[in-house]
């Protein structure tokens, strides 16, 4: 059970495979040699614990007595790295059998668990990062250790999910983002879906594999000084990029449970969707939030503050009004719809809930920095506010952070065995794609 913290180093060591089979044992074993320097007054050992895919662990504590450590006999494959580190409380100088008993608390762990993929005769580099024990704090959030699909991906944006595709927003300069594809499992391949794409913003998948993903405005002005309407929505359908709509102002995207994808015109006081010949609905205002459940899409009337329904072809129908407050994400389940929102006069907002049918609005989180995207899973909302990803439980309750750090977005899903699955981007580190089990 890991909460991730992403904090400025204060403890760091680089480690590296030792590139010399002289220090393997067999053609089937490798060694570690980790460089540690700079450890506080009073530290003067280090216990590293190697899990591999099976789950099985491998400590192996050492004395912080030089420069150098080398850790060997460990088989080839790949490892769960994670670190604590601590005083021995023996004058100095000290051997590694005196940093046999770890202490349950120790005052400096890892910041995250690292990924280490262990070859024979190869080197890798990666860094270890250990920060004060009570700067980590650790929640009973995931129930195994995080796994890292994709690393070096650059600047990150919004992910989607769905039967096994993993897609997400590379994003470059205002022409030159990207939306990539990585497969589900740890450090899968990543594939380029499209390429010179203009201000990409929302994603979505479906069950069959495609995606679909909404470019924004670019905030261009015609020579009369009104903005131009040059957002976009394309879908990677049957293999191929392809442009479905193009000179509009489009806004949130969502899909509902027959994988038709929707998305908001706010230009057009539309919902436009995947396959139809005209509008899936007219709206009575500019739809700017926009999700969906069953057959239902949900948005807000960016004019008004309302939060309305409607189904294909139908008449929207208002849940909720919610003036002064500003819907800015919107989530749904079959019998309630969850929104997040932000407050003109302060700029801070919350997440909220009311009957899918209409009735009172609820208000389980509140003066909390403005949250997108929202989503629900086994009985939590779910939103980000670029700092952190957070939940709620959906009958309210105490909230807790999932991961803090720069998210660049998230996304929900269930494995196979109907466990519940969290996916984030992170742009730390070179830029990183995140699965973890919530359940």
């Amino acid at each position: 059970m890991f909460k991730l913290i992403v904090l400025a180093t204060s403890l760091a060591g680089c480690i590296h495979l030792d590139p010399d089979p002289a220090d393997t044992t067999s053609s089937d074993t490798g060694a570690v040699e980790v460089a540690l320097a700079g450890a506080p007054e009073g530290i003067d050992c280090i216990d590293f614990t190697f899990a591999n895919e099976d789950g099985v662990t491998t400590d192996a504590a050492r004395a912080l007595t030089n420069g150098t450590l080398v850790i060997r006999d460990l088989a080839a494959g790949s490892y769960s790295l994670s670190a604590v580190a601590y005083g021995s409380g023996q004058p100095a100088p000290i051997t590694d059998a005196d940093c046999s008993a770890v202490p349950a608390a120790a005052p400096w762990v890892t910041e995250q668990p690292i990924d280490l993929v262990l070859v024979a005769s190869q080197r890798t580099n990666t860094t270890l990062r250990l920060v004060p024990a009570g700067r980590a704090g650790v929640t009973p959030v995931f129930v195994d250790t995080p796994h890292v699909l994709a690393r070096a991906q650059g600047a990150l944006g919004l992910i989607a999910v769905a039967n096994g595709t993993v897609a997400f927003i590379h994003t470059g300069n205002a022409t030159s983002s990207e939306i990539r594809r990585v497969a589900d499992t740890d450090l899968g391949a990543v594939d380029v879906l499209a390429t010179a794409q203009t201000n990409p913003s929302e994603i979505v998948a479906t069950d069959s594999g495609d995606v679909y993903w909404t470019n924004f405005i670019t905030g261009a002005r015609d020579a009369d000084g009104n903005r131009l309407h040059d957002g976009s929505v394309w879908g990677y359908i049957a293999g191929a990029p392809q442009l479905l709509r193009d000179g509009i102002q489009p806004s949130d995207i969502a899909r509902l449970a027959d994988n038709t994808v929707v998305w908001g015109e706010q230009d057009t006081n539309s919902i436009g969707c995947s396959g139809c010949t005209g509008a899936f609905a007219v709206t009575p205002g500019s739809p700017n939030a926009v999700g969906a459940a069953g057959t239902h899409v949900y948005f807000d009337n960016a004019t008004t503050d309302d939060v309305l329904s409607v189904d294909a072809g139908g008449v929207p129908v208002v849940l909720a009004n919610t003036a002064p407050r500003v819907p800015i994400g919107i989530t749904a389940t079959d019998t309630e719809v969850f929104w997040t929102d932000f407050v003109n006069t302060t700029g801070l907002g919350g997440v909220l809930k009311a009957p899918a049918t209409g009735g009172s609005v609820t208000i389980l989180v509140d003066n909390i920095a403005a949250g997108f995207p929202i989503a629900v899973l086994d009985g939590f909302v779910y939103w980000a506010d670029g700092g952190r990803l957070a939940r709620v439980p959906t009958g309210g309750g105490d909230s807790e952070d999932v991961v803090v750090g720069p998210i660049g977005g998230f996304a929900v899903s269930h494995d196979d065995d109907g466990h519940g699955l969290v996916y984030w981007t992170d742009n730390s580190h070179g830029g990183l794609v995140w699965r973890a089990r919530v359940n």
